[in-house]
């Protein structure tokens, strides 16, 4: 059943915004979290018509009718920075005086990031929510790395999705 309800949603995905205020709509723009409910429906039913795995689709309007007709649809958790930047001070140089680094404009890259091991297995969500958040205010540091020895091409490959679950 697609797509899954706003608890659903917010069981498996956290926004969390860091910053010095709290985001705008012009930030929300540029990120990748927005949902147009219209849209939503639209895609389902292409993907339902044209992709074999998702023949059998069982599209939830109730859950669609609880998607806002554009924005974000789950909670966002704003969380203040407190140094002033977003700049990591030990990474700079003493003649590195620029305050920011980033985009201020157009379209922003994003990180997608988790929790794994021993001590996290048996933690609820809402527990490993909070662990991360906390790591992130006390600016822990974060790897990303790759889980397959043989990469899925993402080019012209329809069951990469369904493969995913």
């Amino acid at each position: 059943m697609l797509p899954p309800s706003i608890d659903e949603l917010n069981e498996v995905l956290a926004f969390v915004y860091i910053g010095e205020n709290s985001p705008t709509d012009a930030d929300f723009q540029r990120t990748p979290m927005l949902v147009r409910r219209n849209v939503v429906a639209k895609a389902l039913d292409w993907l339902k018509l044209n992709h074999i795995d998702y023949h059998d689709l069982y599209i939830s309007d109730k859950n669609l009718e609880s998607y806002p007709l554009a924005g974000v649809p789950v909670v966002v958790d704003f969380r203040q920075r407190t140094d002033g930047g977003n700049r990591e001070k030990l990474a700079q140089s003493q003649h590195d005086t620029e305050p920011e680094e980033g985009t201020s404009s157009g379209p922003c890259s994003f990180a997608v990031s988790g929790l794994t091991g021993v001590e996290y297995e048996n933690m609820s969500v809402a527990a490993l929510k909070a662990k991360a958040l906390n790591h992130l205010a006390t600016q822990g540091n974060v790897l990303a790395v790759g889980r397959s020895s043989f990469p899925e091409s993402i080019y012209d490959n329809p069951q990469l999705y369904p493969q995913m679950f």
